[in-house]
């Protein structure tokens, strides 16, 4: 077997900070066992998980504010987020498609695997030149004018000078992902992190089926739907386990699982001293640990529970912590018990560096001695506590084997060509969904029916008990994975977007790769779209050029021009002009119509008293009428008439004087 030392994973360098973020993920699966009972989970109304991640507070700051916390040491990122991205990073170097999270706890990893892929294939492809094909001349710049069509030869020889990403930062295509967790409480909350969503959308779009089991049971138990995984992976889980427990999990992973890889985190014990102890405050009540109660200048630091060492650990559920050679000691150990002669490569790296944890200090040098020091009796003696280590940035918190396998039986697998082609994901032999799975897809929680291990419990009983199938759902790929649209349909959907951005007649393939319409219409792989420029641009409207010089990669070095932009946009923003003018056209025939309306009514409002004096003029006779004054009304006015008439006949000159009085 090969024993290589790497570079720390830069990643997933840092960690945890005293602050308690809005966003943070379940905590850790063991952060919460002890013989005593725990309190009770507290939730925020996101939903999210709020109670601590032991490992990760150590040292961490008591809610100071100002200078003082500026000056205190800490880990940026989080060591529970610098965990998990670094167990993630090792998974995309390998090409992994099937998972298990052994000892997966509340599900913090299995959320993220859980996420899609942005794409279904890697980009670039290779595209080995032909033995007839010479290398081409450098094309004529984009902008000159005589500049005839690429040929199809051109824009290979550009695919091929596009460099790759690194395999670290290539997209994880998973089809099947495992949890295992011996506390049933912690399984049921792992089943509602990986529930898959009712109508995944926008960046949520998956582009392949992904199977996910979630298992009651303890780590060292034989489980079948293991035997098919590519990688397991355990992080902060084997100082929980008991020796007997610890004996029994090597041969399950080399001798009878044996995966592609296997990573394994635990504690750097020797890296305990070099956390600050938090100072008191004057000014605020010293923060409590939310498991053991103890203010956090004492948190952490808990005697060997089995009293065998005198070793002061982070976690009161804890059962060993192991130094740098203990830790190597044990792995390799497993290796030549359990496997054959240079199956496994094995290699050790870390995250959380001395370096980076005191960066953030007011000088940013390594504090030396130790501050905690005369907590760690058993440490008084260790080289790093006699002296700093010599490289601080390999001397880790968190320390990490990968176990590599040399030959798997099969090929090496290329990274997933952005040309479509077939890819056997899973055998028949292996536990697929449609041999493990009801035809529903989703297994709904049985009810709880175990108790919540105790102190260091990670392993079943004497008596190994078979796991138990807690939860299993299928998060279905999108059903245009399986039907995309013709290239003369993709090439459309490129000039739309190349017209609605209007950033010039260039776009990277990573802009075009944006838009949501455009992934659909390829089921999900960028090769479609490639193939669509290279193979089927009858017209030769479209090219492709190289994008920056050494510093970009991938989708972002690949640049696509349309040769007809420039004619295009003029012709729609005429029509949009059209369209324009068109409105205004309309606007203003509106607002004249409104203005020969008030016209109209300002006259009629200017003849509206004559026609009102007429009108009641013409009324004088309306109280004779029979249907408005009634009989009554009607012979009043009669009489009235009969009135007017005689004085009518009255001779005209009577008067004053001929009257008889």
């Amino acid at each position: 077997m090969a024993f290589e030392r790497v570079e720390p994973v830069q990643q997933a360098e840092g960690s945890g900070t005293g602050g308690q973020s809005e966003a943070r993920p379940p905590s850790r699966p063991h952060s919460h066992r002890s013989a005593s009972p725990s309190p009770p989970r507290r939730s925020k109304r996101d939903g999210t998980d709020d109670e601590e991640d032991v490992d990760d507070t150590y040292g961490t700051g008591d809610g100071q504010e100002g200078e003082e916390a500026e000056k205190r040491p800490f880990f940026f990122p989080p060591l529970w987020l610098s965990r998990r991205t670094a167990c993630v990073v090792e998974l995309k170097k390998a090409g992994i498609r099937s998972v298990a999270d052994v000892g997966c706890g509340a599900g913090t990893l299995l959320s993220i695997l859980t996420l899609p892929a942005y794409h279904k294939d890697d980009f670039p492809s290779l595209y080995p030149p032909a033995p007839w094909e010479s290398q081409p001349s450098s094309p004529a710049p984009f902008d000159s004018p005589a500049q005839p069509p690429q040929t199809k030869q051109e824009k290979l020889a550009v695919l091929r000078s596009i460099p790759r990403v690194p395999p670290n930062e290539n997209e994880l295509h998973l089809r099947r992902l495992i949890g295992i967790d011996i506390d049933r409480a912690e399984c049921e909350l792992a089943a509602k992190v990986v529930k898959a969503p009712t109508e995944p959308s926008g960046s949520s779009q998956r582009w392949e089926d992904l199977f996910v089991e979630i298992y009651e049971g303890g780590v060292e138990v034989h489980n079948d739907a293991l035997l098919n995984v590519e990688a397991i992976v355990l992080t902060e889980v084997i100082e929980h386990l008991t020796p007997a427990a610890l004996a029994r999990l090597p041969n399950l992973l080399f001798s009878v699982y044996s995966p592609r890889l296997i990573v394994i985190t635990t504690p750097n014990h020797a890296f305990n001293p070099y956390f600050v102890p938090s100072p008191p405050s004057p000014s605020r009540r010293r923060p409590r640990h939310p498991t053991t109660g103890n203010d956090d200048e004492e948190s952490h630091l808990h005697p060997d529970p089995s009293g065998r060492t005198n070793r002061v650990f982070r976690d009161p559920t804890h059962l060993f912590e192991w130094t740098p050679e203990e830790f190597r000691a044990w792995c390799e150990d497993a290796l030549a018990a359990h496997s054959s002669e240079d199956e496994y490569d094995l290699r050790f790296t870390g995250i959380g560096s001395l370096a980076s944890y005191y960066s953030k200090t007011e000088t940013g040098e390594v504090q030396f001695r130790p501050p905690s020091l005369d907590k760690h009796p058993a440490l008084a003696s260790y080289p790093t506590s006699l002296a700093p280590p010599e490289t601080p940035r390999e001397f880790f918190a968190t320390q990490i084997a990968v176990f590599t396998k040399r030959f798997s039986g099969e090929p090496e697998r290329s990274p997933r060509s952005a040309r479509p082609v077939p890819l056997p994901f899973l055998t028949p032999s292996s536990a697929s969904p449609a041999t493990t799975s009801p035809s529903s897809a989703t297994i709904p929680l049985s009810p709880a029916g175990s108790t919540r291990p105790l102190l260091g419990s990670r392993q079943s009983s004497a008596l190994p008990i078979p796991h138990k199938l807690v939860y299993s759902t299928t998060h279905r790929a999108h059903p245009a994975s399986s039907s995309p649209a013709s290239s003369a349909e993709l090439l459309s959907s490129l000039s739309r977007i190349f017209l609605h951005k209007r950033h010039g007649d260039t776009l990277s393939l990573s802009d075009l790769w944006r838009d949501s319409e455009l992934r659909e219409l390829c089921g999900g792989e960028v090769g479609r779209m490639v193939d669509a420029l290279v193979e089927d641009d009858e017209e030769g409207e479209w090219e492709v050029s190289r994008l920056g010089e050494g510093e970009t990669k991938g989708k972002d070095a690949l640049g696509v021009r349309w040769r007809a932009y420039e004619e295009r946009l003029g012709e729609v923003c005429a029509e949009e002009e059209r369209e324009r003018q068109e409105l205004v056209d309309e606007q203003e025939q509106d607002e004249e119509g409104k203005q020969l309306e008030l016209s109209e009514d300002e006259g009629r409002a200017s003849e509206e008293p004559e026609t009102q004096e007429s009108g009641w003029a013409g009324r004088s006779g309306w109280g004779a009428s029979q249907g408005n004054g009634g009989p009554e009304g009607g012979a009043v006015a009669q009489d009235w008439r009969s009135a007017q008439e005689a004085a009518q006949a009255q001779p005209k000159g009577s008067g004053w004087a001929d009257d008889e009085w």
